[in-house]
């Protein structure tokens, strides 16, 4: 009898046992602290008993921004969900964004939390119209339940939120594999749902705000922030009873919490220019009568050349600025008398882009057959034809969009060259601060674009024989039988044998049961594509299943097989009499970002269930006219939002063939045994 199931059957009946384990360490849903208004003491972390240290947070934005907001999440340009998000502080500076009925990698994860989410607050403008804009960033760990299961996955937030309009990127990096949501909406007019967050540990604090009775310290706020740009107008330098007037620009860029660098185009001091001049240490606080406006204020000494001689230039400095508008006076000197007075009166010229990003690369060449670009890991990965020369590649030249006002360089200087194991790039930000590196990488493995698995050649060792092509765990029987003679092995003499098929050869698969005193283990019998790690210790996880494959798409595979269950099935190590072993076939497509990383292949039993699998398909055996052979046929469903394409992208297949089919070795019945022969992949023909 053959039966053909679909995952979500399989899936509990494979690995009860491995979920039932699982589950019970699921973490706690995150439950958002309240903000702190707790006034450092002297026994309180991050404050010394002299109380010298600043407090340990900053006042911030977090409230500016709670509430509710509608938005579309694009997954793909095929693929966008309406979802609602909702922003709680959860300090001053942090808030905890909840997605209500979130979904990713087909499974649906219901409200979902992602904290630490850092608020900053920018204006732009000038102080009659003046746009307040909030950036949101943050990187954090959170774990994923999907299908019962624990993942953890890394979600890294950018955005912004001006007015009532919110737009994030949402990038998702789960089991090394990147994927990003462009996010954008709208806030709520109406009363916001509240995220579905227990408490722990205590009531909220009734009273005063964030639980505590206390006057908190007020943090101190960074003014700097409010003020760093370009700005442009008049210098007027004045010396004994002379004086000019020059346009400049002058830079304030921030330093830290009320520090700022200020920098002046060009300096004339005694009729010589001294070129740019920067003071990298100015002071900035509030102006009490004039709460949007904030004073700049030091003395600096800084080293200069004049007339080819170093010369120690002491100025001093005292000015305001509201953000759009900077005034200032000083004094250089270099003696008592030797002097010069300046003043500057000018207003926001330019603020510089601090974006440095690649956009796009494209190698549009017909020697390039698979390109892909992993934005989250700020890596091209490309794989050219086989055979292309080295001057052929040379020749190649990447198109690349980055981001506007932003520069592009190779690290060493020199033009890319695509011949070489990689290139590496530099993108600085028009601010000449902001700088990021991207590396595009050759691809140096090998792909296959098989059809037929036939299983007619074998290689003979000394104990054993191994198919072609096909990957046992033969080998590591054949170890543990060196180096542990005491193992008594029932059902068998190894996992995979060679026998005469419907075609020539074919492999019979065996259940073993391998013990030690009273301890038993169960070695099914595997035959599959991919590799596996010659231990001692033989486990499901030291099983990776895979080859790269770049032929056509996938639609069936096709072959020949033949069941028979063992007597006594075991769960455990424990017999259980009500029930029966099953062998099984199984082929996965699934995507991978890099293709010679080899973290990157999956292992043991999550070859069913990953999110990057792209399509997948199962049958199950249990009892047959043994040894008779009998057709089958399992259909690839493609799973939805997924498709194949390896123009742009890297897949591996993994063909599996069990004579018991819980592929954590946990279950079976030893001595099942399932024939295989003539395994055919059916692809597109188009």
């Amino acid at each position: 009898m053959v039966r053909q199931i679909s995952l979500s059957v399989f899936i509990p009946f494979i690995f009860i046992s491995l979920f039932t384990v699982i589950a019970c360490k699921n973490s706690k849903p995150y439950q958002t602290p309240p903000v702190s208004t707790q006034p450092n003491t002297p026994d309180s972390p991050g404050q010394d008993d002299n109380n010298n240290n600043t407090p340990d947070t900053e006042k911030g934005f977090a409230r500016d921004v709670e509430g509710a907001y509608f938005c579309d999440f694009i997954y793909s340009p095929e693929h966008t969900e309406t979802k609602e998000i909702v922003l709680t502080a959860e300090t001053e500076k942090t808030i905890v964004l909840i997605i209500k009925n979130f979904s990713f990698a087909s499974s649906d994860i219901s409200d979902f939390a992602i904290p630490g989410i850092i608020v900053i607050q920018k204006t732009s403008g000038t102080a009659d119209n003046e746009l307040i804009v909030h950036n949101l960033s943050g990187k954090q760990e959170v774990p994923l339940v999907i299908q019962g299961k624990n993942i953890p996955a890394c979600f890294e937030i950018a955005g912004e939120i001006s007015g009532e309009t919110i737009r994030l990127t949402l990038s998702v990096t789960l089991n090394g594999n990147s994927s990003v949501i462009a996010v954008s909406g709208t806030k709520r007019s109406d009363e916001p749902s509240q995220p579905d967050i227990p408490e722990e540990g205590g009531n909220s604090g009734e009273g005063s705000e964030g639980g505590s009775e206390e006057n908190p310290p007020v943090p101190e706020e960074d003014y700097a922030s409010y003020i760093t740009g370009k700005y442009k107008g008049d210098l007027k330098i004045e010396q004994t009873g002379t004086s000019a007037v020059y346009t400049q620009e002058v830079t304030l860029v921030s330093k830290g919490i009320n520090k700022i660098e200020l920098t002046i185009g060009e300096l004339i001091f005694n009729g010589t220019s001294l070129g740019t001049v920067t003071l990298p240490d100015l002071a900035v606080s509030e102006i009490p009568a004039n709460e949007s406006r904030y004073q700049i204020k030091g003395r600096n000494e800084i080293t200069v050349s004049q007339d080819g001689f170093p010369t120690v230039l002491s100025i001093n400095i005292t000015g305001s600025s509201n953000g759009s508008e900077l005034i200032f006076n000083a004094t250089a000197s270099v003696t008592a008398t030797d002097r010069i007075d300046l003043s500057f009166n000018g207003t926001t010229h330019y603020i510089p882009s601090s974006e440095a990003a690649i956009l796009s690369i494209a190698l549009e060449s017909s020697y390039i057959q698979t390109q892909y670009f992993d934005i989250a890991g700020n890596s091209f990965y490309y794989y050219p034809v086989p055979r292309t020369s080295q001057s052929e590649l040379r020749n190649i030249e990447p198109v690349i969009a980055i981001s506007p006002k932003a520069t592009i360089r190779t690290s060493d200087g020199r033009p890319a060259d695509l011949s070489r194991e990689q290139t590496t790039y530099i993108v600085t930000a028009e601010d000449g601060i902001t700088r990021n590196q991207y590396t595009l990488i050759k691809v140096a493995a090998s792909f296959s674009d098989k059809t037929d698995f036939p299983l007619d050649s074998w290689t003979d060792f000394s104990a054993y024989s191994s198919p072609i092509d096909w990957e046992t765990l033969n080998k590591q029987l054949s170890e543990i039988h060196q180096s542990s003679p005491d193992i008594t092995v029932e059902g068998g003499d190894f996992p995979v044998k060679k026998i005469t098929g419907q075609q020539g050869s074919a492999a019979e698969l065996t259940t073993l049961s391998l013990k030690t005193g009273a301890s038993q283990t169960l070695l099914p019998g595997l035959l599959f594509t991919g590799t596996t790690t010659s231990t001692l210790s033989v486990t499901s996880e030291n099983i990776s299943y895979g080859i790269l494959y770049n032929g056509k798409r996938p639609l069936a595979l096709k072959g020949y097989y033949s069941y028979a269950p063992g007597t006594e099935y075991y769960e455990n190590g424990h017999t259980v009499t009500s029930k029966k072993d099953e062998g099984a076939v199984i082929v996965v497509l699934y995507q991978v970002n890099n293709p010679s990383d080899k973290k990157e292949i999956l292992r043991g039993a999550e070859i069913l269930f990953a999110p990057n699998i792209i399509a997948k398909g199962v049958i199950s055996f249990s009892e047959t006219s043994y040894p008779s052979f009998s057709p089958f046929n399992i259909p690839l469903t493609y799973l939805p939002g997924k498709d194949y394409n390896p123009s742009k992208a890297f897949y591996r297949l993994a063909i599996i063939a069990t004579s018991s089919n819980d592929l954590t070795f946990s279950k079976g019945a030893p001595g099942s045994k399932l024939l295989i022969d003539e395994l055919n992949l059916e692809i597109e023909t188009e």
